[in-house]
This record gives structure tokens, sequence and C-alpha cells, in this order.
């Protein structure tokens, strides 16, 4: 698990990654609703994307949305260069983490200590 918490450019690149990653996966996989348990997993990676856009679990969520965007490409039969762009992305994020301006970044960043006068 990262717990470095990037700030400044790397931690805004990182924002941006995430928003990107996010936006495309929904939009993607809104297009890909259907009904049965192909249809339960569409809706599974979505809700995956917008933990990854809060950036809430981060290199759990995108590490798990990476090996079920893979699956999705290879049981639907979709773009797979799309897909496999999606999951690298993801990866590339799980590996990274969160950064300062994410979820994660507010509830494990870091923290003063303040030591008592003696």
């Amino acid at each position: 698990m990262n717990l470095s918490f990037p700030r400044g450019r790397s931690g805004l690149g990182l924002v941006i990654l995430r928003g990107t990653i996010a936006a495309v996966i929904l939009i993607i996989e809104s297009a890909h609703l259907v009904s049965g348990w192909l249809g339960a997993l569409s809706f599974l990676v979505m809700g995956l994307a917008i933990l990854i856009g809060l950036g809430l679990l981060t290199s759990l969520v995108s590490a798990l949305a990476a090996v079920l965007i893979l699956a999705l490409t290879l049981v639907s039969q979709s773009e797979p260069l799309l897909g496999a762009t999606l999951a690298a992305l993801s990866a590339a994020v799980a590996l990274m983490g969160g950064g300062a301006y994410s979820i994660d970044g507010l509830l494990h960043g870091r923290r003063r200590i303040t030591l008592p006068k003696t």
C-alpha cells in the first residue's frame, strides 16, 4: 500500500489520471449494460470507477478494476485494445495510489505531531 501521497504537480496529475479513467470506464460500461450476469459485472465495474474517481481505497479498487476490465473484455468480445489500455491504466493507478488530493489522502495522509512543552 502506497502511503506517500504525492502533492503538487504529481498529485494533480494523479487527480487527472483518476478522473479520466473513471470517466472512460463509466462511458464504456454504461453502453455495455445488459441483463444477466454480464450486466451485473459491468455495473460493479462502474461502481469501482466511481471509487477510483473519488480516490477511496484506490490501490485495492484499481487493481480489482483492472482484473474485471480484462475479464469483461475477454468475455464480451469488445475492443481488446481499449480494454487492455484501461486495465493497464488502472494497474498504474493501483501502483501509484490515490495521491494527496483523494479521500485516501485525507484519511491517511500526513499527520502533524505536536509534543507538549516540558
